[in-house]
């Protein structure tokens, strides 16, 4: 005897999913016995009794009207014949399935019955009306064995099939994982974490119900690490799954063209240095000169190259993009090379912008005994042009462009982890005064704060160092 029930949605649902009972540090039965209708669970285990003992007319009273028919009492003969008269040995509640919408609670109720050589699924259908528990439809299913034995997890149950979804199940995730190690490792230019996180996806799944074999498939789907397995329930069978890690192999294939541009760039880089140290050229052969308006766009460009440049890998992609987006600006840079107490230095090989730096009036943030009145705000100089002197010949200008204006001293603030630029500052003759924090896209980082009195500085030595 069964009932269709399914003629409208309700508005919201509430589903007892044994699934939810896979929750760690749980005791599984008591935590989905708690989480089953008592009082419905009761009438349904009511309801099979009078099944059991035929007693039709009990049975039919407790039936909706509205699936009463003129069949009825022959459907519960048959339901009647099918079960064993005997006391059962065991009941084990195995499903439980809520739902309260518009029209009130329904409950779907599933139970296992052990008898001494059989086993039976009884599932049974309920709603609430007007605050009393009727029954909507009920179905008997016999069983060879119980669902525990049924639906149990066998690695060989499943023969060639089985073992090629076991391959696939432990590759498919080291495949994802080791592809997100190396995607860590990576120079990626841009978003890495997003990079990173794509590699750790499958899409498309197949899956494989273990018990009956069958096996279905999404395209619309995305799995982590592109394996998983779980089952509905205590008794249900497990289903297990994995998908393409096309997150990986995407990754894998544009590795080549990034780690391709590593070493032509440092090929450029160590082939400048190289040069200037065998040939003893100077950073003399470079034009520096003051920026004007004119030059925002070109500040601009090289400002927000250099500082990605200066710290990518340091920090985190995101908050770099975000720093350049708020201070390399043209309409910012404009108006700082058209303010009188910034002065912006701009370096040029062969008319092409190589490295800038910007000093502002503005005393340290930090008590030192050294009167330093202006900050050595940026200077950044392309990686290529490392070791070049050309650094140290932009510091010097800088220098002497805050002694034109009065300057006393000059400070500085440079990241604690930065220890290339700690000695460049310190061999020109800053000496480390204190720290503050060095904002960067909502994160903030820690600086040395750097000062020294500008008729301390010796230009000659320091540039021939």
């Amino acid at each position: 005897m069964t009932s269709n029930m399914r003629n409208s949605l309700p508005r919201w649902s509430v589903t007892i999913s044994l699934l939810l009972i896979l929750l760690a540090g749980c005791d599984q039965e008591e935590l989905f016995s708690s989480m089953v209708p008592e009082d419905e669970a009761n009438f349904a285990k009511q309801h099979i009794d009078l099944i059991r003992s035929g007693d039709l007319d009990a049975v039919i009273a407790q039936l909706d009207r509205k699936i009463v028919t003129n069949d009825t009492r022959s459907q519960i003969e048959q339901l009647a014949d099918l079960l064993p008269h005997e006391a059962s040995t065991d009941i084990q509640t195995v499903g439980s399935h809520v739902t309260t919408g518009p029209q009130g609670r329904s409950a779907a109720l599933t139970f296992q019955y052990e008898f001494a050589d059989a086993w039976y699924l009884v599932a049974v259908w309920l709603r609430r009306s007007a605050g009393e528990l009727l029954v909507t439809g009920v179905n008997v299913q016999p069983l060879e064995v119980p669902l525990q034995e049924m639906n149990a997890f066998g690695i060989d149950r499943r023969g060639v099939l089985g073992y090629l979804f076991m391959f696939c199940m432990v590759v498919v995730p080291l495949f994802c994982i080791a592809a997100f190690v190396t995607c860590l490792r990576t120079p990626i230019p841009k978003r890495k974490w997003l990079w990173a996180l794509f590699t750790l996806l499958g899409f498309g799944t197949v899956s494989m119900n273990w018990t009956t074999g069958e096996v279905g498939y999404s395209i619309l789907s995305i799995q982590l690490l592109g394996a998983g397995f779980a089952k509905a329930g205590l008794y249900a069978p497990w289903v297990v799954s994995f998908a393409a890690p096309l997150g990986a192999i995407v990754f894998l294939t544009r590795r080549s063209e990034w780690l391709a541009a590593v070493p032509a760039e440092r090929a450029r880089a160590d082939a400048l240095e190289a040069s200037a140290r065998s040939s003893g050229r100077v950073a003399a052969n470079y034009t520096i000169r003051r920026a004007s308006p004119g030059d925002a766009s070109a500040v601009t460009t090289i400002g927000a190259a250099l500082f990605r440049q200066a710290y990518d890998g340091a920090i985190p992609d995101a908050e770099t993009e975000a720093y350049v987006a708020a201070n390399f600006a043209e309409a910012r840079q404009r108006a700082e090379l058209s303010d009188a107490d910034i002065v912006t230095l701009l370096a040029e090989d062969a008319g092409r912008p190589v490295a800038f730096a910007q000093l502002r009036r503005g005393n340290v943030p930090v008590e030192s005994t050294i009167g330093a009145d202006f900050e050595l705000w940026r200077i950044y100089v392309d990686r290529a042009y490392h070791g070049s002197g050309l650094a140290r010949l932009l510091l010097s200008e800088g220098l002497e462009a805050a002694v034109a204006l009065s300057a006393h001293g000059v400070w500085l603030s440079v990241w604690e982890k930065n220890p290339r630029a700690l000695s460049f500052y310190r061999k020109a003759g800053f000496q480390t005064v204190g720290y503050h924090n060095f904002s960067v896209g909502g994160s903030d980082y820690r600086d040395a704060v750097m000062c020294m009195a500008v008729d301390s500085f010796d230009r000659s030595g320091f540039i021939s160092s």
